[in-house]
């Protein structure tokens, strides 16, 4: 499993590449279990990602991950 740092890296390197961002993270716990919810935007026009802009991050984000 890749360290947090390695994580964070790419997926920050998956949003840049993809020309989008995180513009709210809420993050909770319940009990040993961590819940992450991020709300991400289009970089241009700041506006939530569509279905299709959705998919590209995705895909990229998993590349990323896969591929160091």
């Amino acid at each position: 499993a890749p360290s947090s740092a390695l994580l964070l890296r790419q997926l920050t390197t998956a949003l840049f590449e993809t020309r989008a961002y995180i513009q709210l993270a809420r993050i909770s716990r319940e009990g040993r279990k961590t819940i992450g919810a991020f709300y991400v935007v289009d970089v241009d026009d700041r506006r939530p990602l569509t279905e299709e802009r959705k998919l590209e991050v995705k895909e990229r984000l998993i590349y990323r991950v896969q591929n160091n």
